[in-house]
């Protein structure tokens, strides 16, 4: 009975309620088959078949925004950095959610949220998007073409690759190898679905809009020195 205009304005006012600025709704998805979350259960709601327990949530996504830019998270995590006792460490991206169900809200989820300190560059000169483009067309084959070269590693018969948006906004890179502290730099990165046929016959789809917030960058590029930016390393 919601509207996603309902949905976004409840979530924003619950933002608003509780003091978060500096955040704009991003996307607001309609989720099946969700839980229905009740205090004391599990707080990672998990797919369900049940028809009797299955209902539809609405996911309100929220982005940072810093002096009126945005911060785009391109995927889930850093991949391990070398740091820690165990050799290895991670730092998430940010990520605020608001889920929404006939019942009112039904969670909040908020991941490595960002304290952002100090400009260290008023402003920064950008690659000619034509220039881009053109970094694109070549790194995005250097990037995916070994899968389906290498068949007696990944077993790939074909991959295709649509591309569906490209954006501008600020993306935060590791210093260093530092899990805790790094830069929001002016990144391009370049949308869509990735569809992969195996040799078996079996055919994934990765970043499909049906995925909600779950899509990653196909590829990154840094817009001051138009490098290829790896989302899981940070850097």
């Amino acid at each position: 009975s919601m509207t996603p205009v309902q949905a976004q304005n409840q979530a924003e006012e619950l933002l608003k309620k509780a003091g978060v600025t500096d955040m704009r709704v991003r996307a607001v998805y309609l989720a099946s088959n969700f839980y229905t979350l009740t205090p004391g259960s599990d707080p990672d709601p998990r797919g369900t078949t049940d028809p009797k327990q299955a209902v539809y949530t609405y996911i309100v996504s929220f982005q940072r925004l810093v002096n009126g830019a945005a911060v785009v998270s391109p995927g889930p995590a850093l991949s391990s950095s070398g740091a820690g006792e165990d050799g290895s460490a991670e730092w998430w991206y940010e990520r605020l959610e608001v889920q929404l169900n006939e019942n009112g809200v039904s969670r909040l989820f908020w991941t490595a949220p960002l304290i952002v300190s100090k400009v260290e560059v008023e402003k920064s000169a950008l690659l000619p998007f034509s220039e881009i483009t053109g970094l694109f067309r070549t790194m995005v084959q250097v990037k995916y073409e070994p899968m389906v070269l290498e068949e007696d590693t990944y077993h790939v018969s074909s991959m295709t690759l649509d591309i569906d948006g490209v954006t501008l906004s600020l993306q935060r890179i590791r210093e260093g190898d530092s899990v805790t502290e790094g830069l929001l730099v002016p990144v391009w990165n370049f949308w869509g679905t990735q569809t992969v046929a195996y040799e078996d016959g079996t055919t994934v789809v990765r970043g499909a809009a049906t995925e909600g917030t779950a899509r990653e960058s196909l590829l990154s590029i840094n817009a001051i020195d138009g490098s290829v930016i790896d989302a899981r390393k940070g850097y």
